[in-house]
């Protein structure tokens, strides 16, 4: 019974592509509608569409199949033009189900409705899965909300709302946060592009996008940023909304606002500017938005995983101003996680500073021999088990709606003014309802070709598998489990073995033996202390060793002593890992022991270089920590500890690392005390232990290391404009033997005023190596801008032409030939306390432009 359910449920997607009824109507003019959008039920609830039929009086025979093609219901309905029908069915399980209606014996109506779990069924639900999504139609977000999307990510452009300078219409940013407030979805808005009123057009840039041009003033920009935040930042939502669920116990108070991206692929061709405007808008941003609250996220958003773009942004001390790198995956998502990890985010453990990283824009395709609806499922898993923190789904290319196809690409199309699901949009809500609230424990070992993940949710355990061949393995469980398909239909299987046959498409089993637990468990550590960034793939890391040897490298022996702890767990736990969950203690206490000995040992050694080793560490124990809390279940184990809520003690340790007032911070430290309050807004919401223990640890961690990390003056900085340039793409050119001129602005986010010098300093060959001017800046305010002459060189011999490099590819000029056709001129200075500003490089071109020109 076993083996023959499993051979079904793998060839689930072959028999619905047999299975070609597609929903559509023949000559009969029929409108089939419910009382939701898209044909939506939940769980439990009665089935009943509303059928109007254009027709006279008739018995029309109706059949309803499920995504396998099996029959689920069958009869018939008197239908008549007069008046609508109810057509009512007993309460089926979830999935989508086909319905056919057969007129005069020939004439075939089909349609499609579905039945789905709630989303508000798993209040513990951290929103990785969100949408990008632009539409003005408010009809089409209480789709999207049902079928549990939790975040929209759209533009709010700067040249839609101030279209001329000081004149503001903010109907689309009213627009977006009245929708989303009534279906309660956050929103991760893009804040960026330039109107054409202030766009600087490139001289080499054929094309007119002004809105990819570089802003000529950034104190606009700033304006703009202000409206946007004072408008949105304390704007919250009810979650599930009252709208859609006007009857849930599970309901929640959350910001509007789940981060704000600043631009979108500034590094691709939605920006022509000089990298270091775009580090401007970055920094002046930020703070912008951080004066509202130090919580309020900030996306990077100009990273498409370019090593140079993403490089430069370190250079340039600008890695201060954003707490997430968003990034763009296209493609099958086993590939793109490797690629991109080996590349631009390791630039973070170069410059000592990493940053967690979310997926804002990204078009998945499937891989071969696995359905779209079943794709979803291997999508979400592998997302878990690279703890991603935000995957939004883009629209862009049909990816909500189009083609009435089983296996569309789309998750619904319409007919008319009638939304109609496929079977995707039920394979996207049953993989959130499965694994949103599900803690990724680790791989499984069930053969080679063989990928296993097993997570933990509610005190239950839930393997998902699958092979890119054909491989028959054995699943051992609790004697009763069950399989679940890709739309959400179980098949419960008797007996401790259940024999599978694998493939392409992921396999789901819930009730398996406590066993795997433990073994997933120490396959993650073990993987995690291992690897420099606790991925397994085939590449050079070149910024970091393996956990375990930076742990070991002034305290010998840790790693070894966490590994004794890990398998002292395993063999407690056994095979009831739920029941015997208080064990995991043991190991979180003795990571939290490592984490703040690694912090101690900086301090004592001076050896600031640990940062990283900190990170990972902190990383770590947030992993565990979520294990814990998705295998307590208070049916089992007994309450939850009462622990205090740990918000205010990461203030207080916060305010140890972080004067908003002078403007300082000690980087890293914050950014783990950050992570401690990702923890305790988790422990907020679910109670959870682990949770607690994982924000405490930070705290500690945080003030400890306090004691090596060099402070930084972040909210005081320098803006540059090359007025007597010439405008390129992505660099400003100077023209040698004339007089240049930078002009500088200091801008002050602290509570204070501020006096100081600023300093330019040029090439050592030039006439004028350094130029300075003093500023007085007031608080929360900028100065005027300040004018610095200087020189650049030349000769009266010939000149010799060169390429000038910048990003994007190089372009002639004619320049001495003793000159560089490149300059980096270093804006920094010193505040008159003493303290220094981030210094910044501006890349520059020297010479003479030669259009079509080649050295």
């Amino acid at each position: 019974m076993s083996e023959h359910k499993s051979i079904t449920l793998c060839f689930v997607c072959f028999l619905i592509c047999l299975w070609a009824r597609v929903p559509s109507y023949a000559q009969v003019e029929c409108r089939i509608t419910a009382a939701r959008p898209a044909r939506t039920f939940f769980i439990g609830e009665q089935v009943a569409l509303s059928i109007h039929a254009m027709v006279p009086t008739q018995q029309v025979p109706y059949e309803v199949r499920d995504f396998s093609g099996a029959l689920a219901a069958q009869g018939e309905i008197s239908l008549s033009q007069d008046r609508p029908e109810v057509l009512e069915f007993p309460r089926l399980a979830n999935g989508i189900y086909y319905l056919t209606l057969t007129f005069n014996e020939e004439d075939v109506v089909q349609d499609a409705f579905c039945i789905i779990p709630r989303p508000d069924s798993d209040p513990g639900d951290p929103a990785l899965w969100g949408f990008q999504f632009g539409s003005l139609h408010e009809e089409h977000y209480p789709i999207l909300a049902q079928m549990g999307v939790r975040y929209i990510r759209f533009d709010l452009g700067w040249p839609e709302h101030e279209r001329q300078r000081g004149v503001y219409n903010m109907a689309k940013a009213d627009w977006y946060a009245k929708a989303l407030k009534k279906f309660g979805l956050q929103m991760l808005p893009t804040l960026g592009y330039s109107p054409n009123w202030t766009a600087q057009k490139p001289d080499d840039l054929d094309n007119g996008r002004s809105h990819t041009w570089p802003p000529d003033a950034v104190e606009d920009w700033v304006g703009f940023i202000e409206r946007i935040r004072d408008r949105l930042a304390d704007e919250t939502i009810s979650w599930p909304s009252e709208e859609l669920f006007p009857s849930s116990s599970a309901r929640e108070t959350r910001p509007l606002v789940r981060g704000w991206e600043i631009w979108n692929e500034a590094d691709q061709n939605f920006y022509y500017g000089p990298w270091a405007r775009y580090c401007d808008l970055l920094r002046t941003a930020s703070e912008t938005l951080k004066q509202h609250s130090h919580h309020e996220k900030v996306v990077y958003g100009g990273a498409c995983a370019h090593w140079t773009e993403m490089g430069k942004t370190y250079a340039m001390n600008a890695q201060y101003y954003f707490d997430q790198i968003a990034w763009h995956s296209n493609g099958d998502i086993e590939r793109e996680l490797p690629k991109y990890y080996y590349g631009a985010p390791q630039l973070g453990f170069r410059f000592r500073l990493p940053r967690p990283t979310v997926q804002t824009e990204c078009y998945p395709i499937k891989k071969e021999g696995v359905g779209q609806a079943a794709y979803l499922m291997r999508l979400y898993a592998t997302l878990k088990a690279w703890r991603e923190e935000g995957y939004c789904y883009a629209s862009i290319g049909r990816r909500l709606f189009g083609d009435p196809d089983p296996d569309s690409r789309a998750m619904v199309y319409q007919r008319g003014d009638q939304f109609i699901p496929n079977a995707k949009y039920v394979a996207y809500a049953v993989t959130r309802h499965l694994l949103a609230a599900a803690a990724y424990v680790g791989p499984v070992d069930l053969g080679d070709d063989i990928t296993a993940h097993l997570f933990a949710k509610r005190g239950r355990l839930l393997l998902i598998a699958w092979s890119d061949g054909e491989v028959t393995t054995t699943i051992n469980t609790h004697g009763t489990a069950r399989m679940i398909n890709v739309v959400g239909r179980v098949l419960p299987v008797h007996g401790p073995r259940l024999r599978l046959k694998l493939g392409p498409s992921p396999t789901v089993v819930t009730g398996v033996a406590g066993s795997y637990f433990g073994e997933a468990l120490e396959a993650y550590f073990t993987r995690y202390l291992n690897t420099p960034y606790g991925f397994e793939y085939p590449v050079y890391a070149p910024y970091a060793r393996p956990l375990h040897l930076d742990v070991d490298w002034h305290s010998r022996g840790q790693t070894d002593r966490m590994i004794a702890t890990l398998q002292e767990v395993v063999e407690t736990i056994d095979n009831a890992p739920a029941e015997n969950v208080g064990e995991l203690d043991a190991l979180a206490l003795d990571l939290r022991h490592s984490i703040t000995r690694q912090a101690q040992l900086a301090v004592h050694h001076q050896v600031w270089a640990l940062d990283i080793t900190l990170w990972r560490l902190q990383k770590l124990c947030e992993w565990l920590a979520d294990v814990q809390d998705a295998l307590a279940d208070s049916s089992v184990s007994g309450a939850a500890p009462a622990d205090p809520d740990p918000w205010q003690h990461l203030e207080d340790c916060r305010a140890q690392v972080v004067d908003d007032a002078a403007g300082t911070l000690y980087p890293l430290c914050e950014l783990i005390i950050d992570r401690g309050f990702k923890m305790a807004e988790k422990a907020r919401r679910t109670g959870g232990h682990g949770a607690y223990l994982a924000a405490m640890t930070a705290a500690e961690a945080g003030v400890i290391f306090r004691g090596v990390e060099k402070p930084k003056l972040t909210k005081v900085f320098v803006v540059a404009y090359f007025p007597t340039a010439r405008q390129m793409i992505h660099t400003v050119l100077h023209e040698p033997g004339q007089e240049h001129q930078i002009d500088l602005q200091v801008y002050n986010f602290t509570t204070e005023d501020v006096t100081g010098t600023v300093s330019v300093t040029l090439p050592d060959n030039w006439p004028t190596p350094s130029v300075s001017v003093d500023f007085s800046c007031p608080a929360g305010g900028h100065t005027e801008r300040m004018p610095c002459k200087f020189t650049v060189p030349t000769s009266s011999e010939p000149w010799t032409r060169k390429w000038s490099h910048r990003s994007g590819g190089p372009f002639c000029v004619s320049v001495p030939d003793e000159l560089s056709s490149n300059a980096s001129p270093v804006i920094g200075g010193r505040l008159a306390d003493g303290r220094e500003l981030l210094p910044v490089a501006h890349e520059v071109s020297i010479g003479k432009w030669v259009p079509g020109g080649h050295p």
